[in-house]
């Protein structure tokens, strides 16, 4: 959580100031306008990626070059590496307290769903429909940068990172994801009718900022790999789901239970897992070096 309290403890002195200080001229939402998008995307998760994958002959795009190409409806990174395409959505909305104090669920999923899909209208979209958009663009090789792929035999992985960590708590997960697969089977049968096809797009993960910093150490030494924690997790998901034949009922409501591990503890576990003397030291308290 190291990465979470310097951002939030950042964001709240910084806040505290400006308004204290009205001769500054900064209004509290252009600060959150600038923190969110200088900061939260283009310095930490741009550093975070590129200690990553910058060393490697990836296809590797920041949101900030691909709008200087194309304008708007980019992804707020993108990496290919042959026919694997990561398309990274980066979030630091919050839900607010007295939603998850109020414990109403109704509540608290339209907030979410408010912060983190949106609506299917233009200009209203927010991450998860966002990233739909994105595969979309993709899948009609519509980004001038990058062309050269066959879209037949295309895996795209959408990653979500966020800065509220109850982003990943299970429902909150679940909830995510469910939005992403029903737009998505929008999708498929839109490019069905187009004669596109052959493709896999995955379930969408949602990582928090912290397991980015852990993880990055991993994928620049080669010791993870992106694509292989992504398909083991959801292999894991659907294989639980599936051991339910000649099972008693304790043991099907175990098994369901157990999916409910989510993506951003399954990386922890997989890194808390590594023998002590093996780890590798997190760089996060360098990213200002």
């Amino acid at each position: 959580m190291i990465i979470n309290k310097i951002y939030s403890s950042v964001y709240w002195d910084v806040k505290r100031i400006i308004t204290e200080n009205p001769q500054f001229g900064i209004s509290e939402n252009q600060f959150r306008q600038d923190f969110t998008s200088h900061f939260s995307e283009e310095f930490l998760v741009y550093k975070l990626l590129g200690k990553a994958y910058g060393h490697r002959n990836y296809k590797q795009f920041t949101g900030v070059e691909m709008k200087a190409i194309i304008g708007d409806t980019e992804p707020d990174y993108y990496i290919r590496n042959g026919n694997k395409l990561f398309l990274f959505e980066v979030k630091d909305s919050f839900i607010a307290g007295k939603f998850k104090q109020s414990f109403n669920v109704v509540a608290i999923e339209k907030e979410l769903k408010k912060k983190y899909y949106g609506r299917d209208e233009p200009g209203q979209e927010k991450a998860v429909k966002q990233l739909v958009t994105r595969i979309k663009t993709s899948l009609e090789l519509g980004y001038p940068f990058d062309e050269n792929y066959k879209v037949r035999s295309l895996n795209v992985y959408p990653v979500l990172i966020v800065y509220d960590i109850n982003l990943t708590v299970p429902g909150m997960e679940r909830a995510l994801m469910s939005w992403f697969s029903d737009a998505m089977k929008v999708l498929n049968e839109e490019m069905a009718k187009k004669n596109i096809k052959g493709y896999k797009v995955n379930d969408l993960v949602v990582l928090h900022i912290d397991g980015l910093c852990m993880l990055s150490e991993y994928l620049a030494a080669g010791r993870l790999k992106l694509e292989e924690l992504i398909n083991d997790y959801l292999q894991r998901y659907r294989k639980l789901l599936s051991q339910n034949e000649g099972k008693t009922f304790a043991e099907v409501k175990a098994n369901v239970l157990s999916t409910y591990l989510t993506f951003q503890h399954y990386v922890m576990d997989t890194i808390l897992a590594v023998p002590v003397k093996h780890r590798l030291v997190p760089r996060e308290l360098r990213l200002l070096d």
